[in-house]
Order: C-alpha cells, then structure tokens, then sequence
C-alpha cells in the first residue's frame, strides 16, 4: 500500500507540471496570435488641427504596418460638419500609380492601387494619401473614414482600425480701423449749430 500511495504521488507531481507546461503553452500561443492578428491602424498627421476661418491645412493619412503588403484600397473620408470644415481636395504618393479623389457630398471617395508592387510585405509607416482641409466657419469638427476597404498584395482583406481628426476653426482675426471726425461749429442768429465730419 505504502509502495501504492508513493507512485500514485509521482504520478500526480508529474500530472501537475505537465498541466502548469500545457497552461503556460496555451498562454503563450495565445499572446503571439493577437499580437500577429493585430489589426493595422490609419493615423492623421497631424493628430488635431486648429484652422482660422477662411484658412486652408494639408493632413496626411498613414498606415502603420502592411504586413503582407498593398495592393490598393478605397474608402470615404468625411467632415461631420461641411459647413465647418470641407475636404477640398488630394494628393497621392509614388507607389499608387493609379489613383483618384471623387467628390461626394460630406468629402471625398478615395482610390489608389499599387501596381508595381512597392508597398511590400513588412513595410511600415505607409503613406496613403495628403489631403487639403478648407475651415468655412468657426467650430470644431471631425475628419472620419468610412467604407474603407483594403487588399493585401495576396488579395486577402485588411481591415485598419482608422483614428479620427478633430479640427477647431477660429474666428478670423479682426482688423481695426481708426477713424478721424472734425467738429465745425456755426453760430446764425445767436444759434449755435455742430457738425461732426
């Protein structure tokens, strides 16, 4: 019995560090999969933007890593308030060698496609596009992608997280004017009468 009990002992210690190694395995593969299934994420540069009324501002779009590389995307970028903000117009970098910016209603439809393959597997800090932002009236908006959609060079779907710019736009700086006034005086009659020019 005794023999029984020291094996049965074994038995379980052995149990015990096989379980803990299996815990620290699950664990582990657990922690490399959301760090390579981490989704990629489009920035604003700059973060945040303070405009003057009637003031124009260039914004670039980034994407951070491409793991697999680019082939293209298309997405909208917005104003929440086109009375406050407007997206007037954009640029694009060497490697879309096809591109374009159609305007919509809140902003612009963007489109861009990497034919030869210059965005390559691992690549970081993507430029994607340059964007000009005119302030209309004073306030505070938000620049915001939507519809977005990107491929890897493979033809697998990438889907970005995007940020959000916020804009502040300023009451344009005042002009001030100085004005000169005369003051005539004529007396008729014992009438005193006064004009200021």
């Amino acid at each position: 019995k005794q023999y029984l009990t020291i094996i049965q002992i074994i038995i379980g210690v052995r149990m015990c560090k096989n379980s803990r190694i299996l815990i620290v395995f699950v664990v582990t593969c657990v922690c490399l999969a959301g760090a390579v299934s981490a989704d990629p994420v489009i920035t604003f540069e700059p973060a945040t933007l303070s405009l003057q009324e009637g003031s124009s501002a260039q914004v670039t779009l980034w994407l951070d890593e491409a793991p697999l590389g680019l082939a293209g995307y298309d997405c909208s970028i917005e104003s929440s308030s086109p009375s406050t903000i407007h997206v007037t117009s954009a640029s694009f970098p060497a490697w879309a060698t096809l591109n374009s910016a159609k305007e919509t209603a809140p902003g612009l439809l963007l489109q861009a496609t990497d034919i030869g393959r210059l965005v390559q597997n691992g690549s970081v800090q993507v430029e994607l596009a340059t964007v000009t932002i005119k302030a209309i009236s004073p306030g505070t908006a938000t620049i915001s992608l939507s519809d977005i959609h990107f491929s890897a060079d493979g033809g697998s779907a990438i889907t970005p997280t995007p940020a959000t710019l916020v804009v502040t736009v300023l009451v344009q700086d005042g002009v001030w004017f100085i004005i000169h006034t005369h003051i005539y005086t004529h007396t008729h009659n014992n009438h005193t009468h006064t004009f200021v020019v």
